[in-house]
């Protein structure tokens, strides 16, 4: 039995499982939810197993006889782990619109009253947020979201990245990026909570008629269950409509993972 010959694929593995990990870590639906931390690394390493035998040709040819130098080594998991943590970062931030945008309108509707902790950004959030977050996962999981994210990690070992250094650390390169996933973030934020928005605006513009002609009215208190049940129901009806946009919502995250990919000299 060829001992030496069983470490080369644990070592293939070992290598595929270091941009998987740093992905893994860094996915939206995988931090925000409670997930102990050894089934997060047991999904990882199931991953790198799956990807090892359609990225083994990309990977180096390292061997227990013929190792690589601590440089290649280190310049090898550099690289890795910048091209998995961004690529799970930027999914992040573009699903992250959903969250804010449904916060940002909970907080409006007197959502804000009842307060949850959020784990994606460890701050107070609001129940209509953490709605939204599970609408968002339902969403993605329903579209086969799923095998679109590992689809676009395992093209990721596709490219050929030429100067790789060079377009890390180039300058105009990196502001035409973040320039680009910014608007991206704030123009869906924008899609999401548009229509309800104006709808809350809209009764509080009644409310405020209504404490002119009738002043003996607590407008403050009947303001709040108006809002929520008014905004509620709204929503309800608007529900199809929602559920689409966030399928176009999903379907940016994978378009700016390729943005990254390209910022990094992807070829």
């Amino acid at each position: 039995m060829d001992i030496l010959g069983l470490f080369e694929p644990i070592i293939a593995i070992t290598l595929v499982s270091i941009r998987v990990t740093a992905f893994w870590l860094a996915f939206p639906f995988v931090m925000s939810l409670n997930i102990p931390q050894m089934v997060r690394i047991a999904g990882a390493l199931t991953i790198s197993m799956a990807l090892y035998p359609l990225v083994q040709p990309q990977l180096p040819a390292w061997t227990i006889l013929q190792p690589p130098t601590m440089a290649e080594l280190v310049a090898f998991c550099s690289k890795e782990f910048i091209i998995g943590i961004g690529l799970g970062f930027l999914a992040k931030f573009i699903f992250s619109s959903a969250i804010a945008s449904a916060s940002w309108l909970g907080s409006q509707m007197g959502f804000s009253m009842g307060g949850l902790v959020n784990p994606d950004f460890q701050e107070t959030d609001t129940a209509w947020g953490a709605l939204h977050g599970w609408l968002a996962l339902m969403i993605y999981l329903s579209i086969g979201g799923h095998w679109f994210t590992i689809q676009a990690l395992a093209e990721s070992y596709t490219f050929t990245f030429v100067d790789f250094w060079a377009h890390l650390t180039s300058t105009s390169d990196g502001i035409l990026l973040w320039s680009t996933v910014g608007q991206s973030f704030f123009v869906w934020m924008l899609k999401l909570a548009g229509p309800m928005l104006v709808v809350v605006m809209l009764l509080q513009a009644g409310m405020g008629v209504l404490s002119k002609f009738v002043p003996q009215i607590n407008v403050w208190m009947v303001s709040i269950p108006v809002t929520l049940g008014v905004g509620v129901f709204v929503f309800m009806m608007l529900l199809p409509m929602y559920a689409e946009a966030l399928k176009s919502l999903m379907n940016a995250g994978t378009e700016t993972q390729y943005l990254w990919l390209r910022y990094l000299g992807a070829r």
